[in-house]
């Protein structure tokens, strides 16, 4: 009887440490950098001398790619009448916007970069864009620097 309680006292014991060591070699996930972006933000900008200022962008994670995010009515463009969703690139605090054209390319948003203040509660970002009417000319090009605000 003693036997059998001694085995089964050195068994209870192994499972314990190997539970023990395979627990704490296991490390917490890499926090993801989208999180911070994620929300409700009102945007202002200033693009050539233009301001324009207090509508609203919702961010989104992508659901495609865990360094993505989705920026919905971004600087106020729209399709058909519906607000254009930019996809950007999350490092850490900054994000980057590469080239992508909506209505088919009428609105060309080209390459921009931004970055999240330390609280979290403001993003600046500065991007390119060209217009072009139906038949493919430019009607319209610049830069703009806008600041959203987490709402």
């Amino acid at each position: 009887m003693k036997k059998l309680n001694l085995t089964k006292t050195l068994l209870t014991g192994a499972v314990l440490a190997l539970m023990t060591v395979g627990f704490t070699s296991c490390k917490k996930d890499k926090d993801d950098d989208r999180d911070k972006f994620i929300g409700e933000w009102k945007y202002n900008e200033n693009c050539g001398g233009i301001l324009v200022s207090d509508y609203s962008v919702t961010i989104t994670a992508s659901s495609t790619d865990d360094e993505k995010i989705s920026i919905k009515g971004f600087g106020g463009f729209q399709c058909g009448g519906s607000d254009i969703v930019v996809t950007a690139t999350v490092a850490g605090d900054d994000l980057t916007i590469n080239d992508q054209n909506f209505c088919a390319t009428q609105i060309n948003i080209q390459s921009g970069n931004g970055s999240i203040n330390g609280s979290g509660t403001s993003v600046t970002i500065t991007y390119s864009y060209t217009l072009r009417d139906a038949s493919g000319v430019i009607v319209d090009s610049g830069s703009c620097t806008g600041t959203y605000t987490k709402i």
